[in-house]
């Protein structure tokens, strides 16, 4: 985000690194002076992405909390990271807690 460029004539948009102009600083098309956008400043950028990566976190917190006592809380999310064994005891321990809520 940081290394893009825009130019305030024409509106082209170009990247330092990745899709750089010809000459440094100048459009391409219509020559002029290319800028960075003031949301595009790397202190605002670091604020945007510590903003999301502290929303995202409290937004999975917050899918975590448990619920009440039911099937639907029985359900639980894996990832690819979670071990094989953890999700088939996670399950075993779920189908005992079903069975036993149906003698009840």
């Amino acid at each position: 985000m940081t290394g893009r460029r825009v130019c305030l004539r024409c509106g082209a948009t170009y990247h330092v690194e990745a899709n750089p102009p010809a000459v440094k600083d100048v459009c391409d098309i219509c020559g002029d002076k290319l800028v960075i956008r003031s949301d595009d400043q790397a202190e605002v950028v670091r604020h945007r992405l510590e903003t999301y990566h502290e929303q995202r976190l409290s937004r999975s917190r917050a899918t975590m909390k448990p619920r009440a006592s039911s099937r639907a809380s029985m359900v639980h999310r894996a990832s690819p990271h979670t071990e094989k064994f953890a999700v088939a005891r996670r399950w075993v321990c779920n189908m005992i807690h079903i069975k036993t809520e149906k003698r009840a």
